[in-house]
């Protein structure tokens, strides 16, 4: 995730056999697309694996399931406190992205749903709330915001079966999404 100039790493578990961590690691990118040193930083509140993770008006999200952190970094990509927040409760295997305002959390397991919250001035998540879901089942698909729409590329269907298709839903300026 990249906010402010600088790229944080969020914890994963990538295999049954790694411990997790709530460890969050950073560092700057300079101007010829090289990175810097890698520096620990701030601890989340609670270990999250698979997070889901979004940065929005210089604040980075964190979540998965019943947690959701969020914090401001300093402007060289420290961060001094993560603060706990209103969680989508979705399970692993989120994508959140923001836009306008909003945060959007989808593609959990086995599941087409598609959720929404506000984002307000000091960094807080309001209400989630359910908007038009996607209409097919992919795990660990790819979001992204473009022009008002959101895409969600790929993913799998939790079996071996890779998902080909993009979809795509039209923002409304009340959040919520249409097909």
């Amino acid at each position: 995730m990249v906010a402010g100039g600088c790229i944080q790493n969020q914890p994963v578990k990538p295999s049954l056999s790694q411990t997790s961590t709530n460890n969050v690691e950073y560092t700057k990118s300079n101007a010829d697309g090289t990175l810097g040193t890698w520096s620990v930083t701030a601890n989340l509140t609670a270990i999250i694996n698979e997070p889901g993770t979004a940065a929005y008006n210089g604040y980075l999200y964190v979540g998965y399931g019943p947690t959701m952190n969020y914090a401001k970094p300093s402007s060289n990509g420290s961060i001094a406190l993560w603060v706990v927040t209103t969680a989508s409760g979705a399970n692993y295997g989120n994508r959140f992205i923001a836009y306008a305002g909003y945060l959007y959390a989808m593609t959990e397991p086995n599941a087409t749903s598609t959720l929404y919250a506000p984002i307000f001035a000091n960094g807080e998540i309001g209400k989630w709330n359910r908007t038009t879901d996607i209409t097919v089942v992919r795990q660990r698909g790819s979001v992204a915001i473009y022009n008002g729409y959101v895409y969600v590329v790929g993913g799998h269907d939790g079996t071996p079966t890779d998902q080909l298709s993009i979809e795509r839903a039209k923002i409304d300026p009340a959040g919520a999404l249409s097909l």
